[in-house]
């Protein structure tokens, strides 16, 4: 089947007598559900739906469309329901009555699903209220994200976020740098989700003084000299930490000198400037984000930093930073390697100075203070402090009450108490959604747990996301000879025709490796996290989940003429491929 070009999403209008061309054409078909919009790449889904846009048929010939709804397609004021159709683009609409998907079958190619880069849509087929309703999903996934439920009681299912377990946290953490990320979280690390909780005046500077009094007293202080001059640094260790922060993957989401920049050069892709309302992934933002690590070796030790990559999920159950499946002496060098980043603004060794307001010197009487803030300021409802986290009714309005303040406290213009680091699209975003939080589609789970844990950082999917050119480039040449011919991740695009349910389960949930060889890792995020994904990524592209045990049963003959085509007689699939833990002959 032909490639397509993939759809440039450029803005232009159209005049009623312009003919349809593909740079007229933003990405996907308009989906609607139950009244709410949004843009999906194919007609596939979990619930009923109805789908506008264009077609491109690229081959005349004689084509059928399967489908458990309706189908039509429009061109020059005569509508198809299939049949002869020769090459040009077609007005689109299909309907869905419930779970299911359009197949297609044409000149060259058997029954399949029709790919996205076939379909396309003009922003004048939009519903007046796409993006309204655009806003509202971009609002709850950072209503979710910001852990807002945390402390506004809410009926609503609403994916839970917590922070990192602070039951040792002195332990782990430089006093100094806890200081500094309690005065300001987002100088620290640009994209962080925690909010600035004490200003600058002298009590702020107090209450701030108390809490790192207490924080330093669970399971420290870490009174270590400044790292890596402390301790005997092998420069092979150090090297190899470098090389592994890259071919394993941490650079995909972290960034590196070493790794690059973002730029592409598919052979499908000439990516024009990015709309979020035109992103399929993106939740009203981008499909792909970074965080910054900022100076790690100001805040852990190099053994600190070890054991909390050797099982990160143990001190961040949300899974945001995941298990990359670490040897013992991996997580040493990457440790070495991200400890030799410093912040020279944040005193490692140092205590903080005590403020000037005095509580008779006593360091217990700052502790003690330290503790009642944290609880009074709401910190233990999204911190663990030795297995305990204050699930108690909150005193804030509940979310169906927020309507009623959506321009104050948190989402005010100029929030004074607590602060989160919000750009006006965002406010306004969150705003929107505690008006109507209700109003959703079926999709957004899925969408939002890929976005949440930047899946698309390294796969691609529905033409979005993937690794940059250049970071893929650095990768292949830190492989060996034999691994290097292809560095990238599995597109995930019609995964869930693709993929058994069992077997994504194993690769996401339990670590299973189809290329053992290769550098790069897939993150565990933690059952909690994306244990749903297995199921409802087959079911966002309309097909029911599948099992193991679905295999069909072969006979002797078919395995023994399987194994025949498989190899050297046939088509030579052991001339590339692992087959039964037995390695291919050439670049795997």
């Amino acid at each position: 089947m032909l490639r397509i070009v993939t759809l440039l999403m450029v803005a232009l209008p159209v005049a009623a007598d312009e003919p349809v061309t593909r740079k007229l054409l933003k990405r996907g078909l308009v989906a609607t559900f139950d009244g709410v919009s949004r843009i999906e790449p194919t007609v596939a889904a979990p619930a009923a739906s109805t789908w506008l846009g264009y077609i491109q048929i690229v081959t005349p010939g004689e084509y059928t469309f399967t489908t458990p709804g309706s189908v039509s397609l429009t061109k020059d004021g005569q509508t198809f329901k299939g049949g002869m159709l020769e090459p040009g683009f077609y007005e689109f609409r299909a309907e869905l009555p419930g779970r299911g998907e359009l197949l297609w079958q044409g000149p060259g190619f058997v029954r399949e699903p029709i790919p996205y880069f076939f379909f396309g849509h003009l922003p004048s087929q939009r519903p007046k209220s796409f993006e309204a309703d655009q806003k509202l999903e971009h609002g709850r996934y950072l209503f979710e994200e910001l852990a807002c439920a945390k402390c506004h009681k809410t009926d609503m299912k609403l994916t839970e976020r917590t922070g990192p377990d602070l039951s040792r946290i002195g332990s782990r953490a430089f006093p100094g740098w806890l200081d500094a990320w309690l005065a300001d979280p987002a100088k620290l690390r640009p994209h962080t989700t925690m909010p600035r909780m004490f200003d600058d005046t002298e009590q702020g500077i107090a209450e701030r003084y108390a809490v790192v009094q207490y924080l330093i007293s669970l399971g420290g202080p870490l009174v270590e000299v400044r790292l890596p001059f402390a301790e005997k640094v092998n420069a092979k260790n150090l090297e190899s930490g470098a090389k592994l922060f890259v071919s394993a993957g941490c650079a995909a989401c972290h960034g590196s000198k070493l790794a690059g920049t973002m730029k592409r050069n598919d052979d499908d892709d000439d990516p024009p400037p990015f709309v979020p309302l035109d992103s399929i992934g993106g939740l009203g933002g981008h499909p792909q984000s970074r965080y910054a690590l900022g100076g790690l070796g100001s805040k852990f030790s190099a053994k600190e930093l070890q054991k909390y990559l050797e099982d990160p999920l143990k001190t961040n159950p949300h899974g945001r930073m995941p298990a990359m499946g670490l040897s013992r002496n991996e997580a040493r060098d990457l440790a070495q390697h991200l400890a030799r980043m410093n912040d020279e603004s944040i005193e490692n060794r140092a205590g903080v100075n005590p403020p000037k307001r005095k509580l008779k010197d006593s360091k217990d009487v700052w502790q003690r203070l330290g503790k009642a803030l944290f609880v009074s300021k709401g910190c233990i409802k999204c911190h663990t402090v030795d297995g305990v986290r204050d699930t108690s009714q909150p005193q804030p309005p509940a979310l169906k009450l927020l309507h009623q303040t959506a321009k104050q406290g948190c989402l005010a213009d100029q929030p004074k108490s607590i602060v989160y680091k919000l750009e006006d699209a965002e406010r306004d975003a969150m705003r929107a959604f505690v008006q109507q939080p209700d109003r959703t589609t079926p999709m957004y789970e899925t969408r939002a747990t890929l976005k949440r844990f930047n899946c698309l950082n390294c796969h691609r999917k529905d033409g979005e996301g993937g690794l940059g050119s250049e970071l893929a480039e650095t990768m292949k040449r830190l492989e060996n000879a034999g691994n290097e011919d292809d560095v990238m991740p599995p597109r995930l695009t019609g995964i869930g025709h693709k993929a058994t349910t069992q077997w994504l389960k194993d690769v996401m949930l339990k670590g299973g490796k189809t290329r053992p060889w290769m550098n790069l890792r897939m993150p565990q995020y933690g059952e909690a996290n994306v244990g749903h994904l297995p199921v409802s990524l087959a079911a966002c592209e309309g097909v029911q989940p599948d099992t193991a045990a679905a295999k069909p049963k072969a006979t002797a003959a078919m395995i023994d003429q399987g194994r025949k085509l498989a190899g050297k007689e046939g088509l030579g699939c052991v001339a590339c491929h692992d087959i039964s833990g037995i390695a291919g002959g050439g670049t795997r």
